[in-house]
């Protein structure tokens, strides 16, 4: 018996590292063959194979206890059993994990059980495609883990081309770095890319502590809770970006977060989440923790807060703060705001928000809050478009080419209403106080009550002269 052992250790671990090897011992009454495996490693990808260590990936529970008869014999093979009852596509898979870099799933449903797959150091988990492999968990923390906090630096990473499926059970489908209560423990430089996350009952991708992460084309997608959750308190966020990623249908906010630093979106989707699209919300001030630098660029937001009364404001963004630290520099470029009804659409209290040239319809409703800090808005549409509710100043800056020559104007908004500041055209600048200020040849012209123009000039002796225009 401790030949055929050593045999099938000797074997398991050529066929983690892609040596050829023949396996002629035989195994214990009772238990399955796992058949001839002579090589692991797929030529085109350079990493295990599950299926050739024995995954079945049928969409169907097969407990260690199938193929063998104690734990002590099945960890010979798959030294991360805990139990007979853990899954075989989960102890296959990880147990490449910790033999192999990179670890490839073919098409197929791998079972996991309550069992969660830890990504600790250099891995990759590659799946054959978003459609054709799917992660099963139904387990109470998370089905999918990079740097689980076992001591281990964690970068280069990578979670690609897979479905993970929390069936309405599991809290939590993919979990980026680790919140320890001594010293957080982050997961760097990775990729998620390719991937569909759905029915996890808390978030579908949590974000404990990501640096310089990027996750591309990631649907998080009807999940009972948040479709993305940052909910930390001594851990940081930083340098994460979403790229053609969508937050779809999910029971929650499509987005929630109260930290984070230089997170960014290009090309994203929030729709038809239960509630907010994206809620950034600071209930603690976390020391020396930073909430700034949040860009969004040319996302769309669609018929979100579906699940909540109209009383609840607003539609899509909610941005404030409840304590003494606000939201700094958070950009919305070109974004695409779309509706029913009359409902506002952004509600901006604590935080410094541009927005940069929106797309809506005809008209977008915004709460400021009070207090709040500054808000600042580029827009093509007349400023009448804008309905703001609040007692702060805020700052429009309104670009149009109306019928009158005027290109460019500054409103202010006091109390909701707006009030002209300053407007530009190629001849001059003009100003609600009907003062022309052109250039040197042109002086300065005056406006009548009765609308009648009057230039200004003066001469060495101080004295000043009008002259109709």
């Amino acid at each position: 018996m401790n030949d055929q052992r050593l045999g099938r250790r000797s074997f398991l671990k050529g066929a983690l590292v892609g040596v050829p090897v023949a396996w002629e011992g035989r195994w214990p009454l009772g238990e399955v063959p796992l058949g001839e495996r002579l090589y692991a490693c797929e030529e085109v990808y350079g990493t295990c194979n599950v299926k050739k260590l024995g995954a079945i990936g049928d969409g169907r529970s097969h407990p260690l206890s199938e193929r063998y008869s104690t734990l002590r014999r099945a960890k010979v093979d798959y030294p991360v059993a805990e139990s007979l009852s853990d899954e075989i596509d989960w102890a296959v898979i990880q147990t490449a994990v910790e033999r192999c870099d990179g670890v490839f799933l073919p098409p197929g449903t791998y079972v996991l059980g309550t069992n969660t797959v830890r990504l600790d150091g250099r891995k990759q988990l590659l799946g054959a495609g978003m459609t054709s492999v799917t992660l099963l968990y139904e387990g109470n923390d998370v089905a999918v883990w990079v740097n689980s906090g076992r001591g281990i630096s964690t970068s280069s990473w990578a979670v690609r081309n897979l479905t993970i499926d929390c069936q309405n059970t599991g809290p939590y489908a993919l979990r980026i770095g680790h919140q320890l209560a001594a010293r957080p423990v982050s997961a760097n430089i990775g990729l998620a890319e390719s991937l569909l996350i759905t029915g996890a009952t808390e978030a579908g991708l949590h974000l404990e502590a990501s640096q310089a992460n990027e996750f591309i084309n990631v649907h998080c997608s009807e999940n009972s809770g948040d479709g993305c959750r940052i909910a930390v308190s001594n851990s940081r966020n930083t340098d994460t970006h979403f790229y053609k990623c969508n937050f779809l249908k999910n029971g929650k906010y499509g987005f929630y977060a109260n930290q984070g630093n230089v997170i960014t979106f290009s090309g994203c989707l929030f729709q038809d989440n239960g509630w907010e699209g994206l809620r950034l919300e600071k209930k603690l001030r976390e020391a020396g923790i930073t909430s700034a630098n949040w860009i969004f660029d040319r996302c769309w937001f669609h018929t979100n807060n579906l699940c909540r009364n109209a009383r609840y404001q607003p539609l899509h963004i909610f941005i404030d703060s409840e304590v003494d630290a606000i939201w700094k520099n958070i950009e919305l470029r070109h974004c695409v705001f779309q509706f029913r009804g009359a409902r506002r659409l952004i509600k901006a209290g604590q935080c410094q928000l541009r927005i940069w040239y929106p797309y809506f319809g005809s008209k977008l409703g915004m709460d400021t809050g009070s207090p709040s800090d500054s808000i600042t808005i580029w827009s093509e549409k007349p400023v009448t478009t804008w309905d703001l509710k609040g007692s702060e100043s805020k700052v429009v800056f309104y670009r149009t080419d109306n019928a009158d020559g005027y290109s460019n104007q500054i409103y202010m908004n006091q109390g909701g209403s707006w009030f002209l500041v300053t407007r530009f055209s190629p001849n001059g600048i003009f100003t609600q106080a009907n003062i022309e200020v052109g250039d040197s040849s042109q002086g300065l012209i005056l406006t009548s009550p009765g609308g009648f123009r009057y230039r200004l000039t003066v001469d060495d002796a101080g004295n000043l002269t009008t002259t109709a225009v």
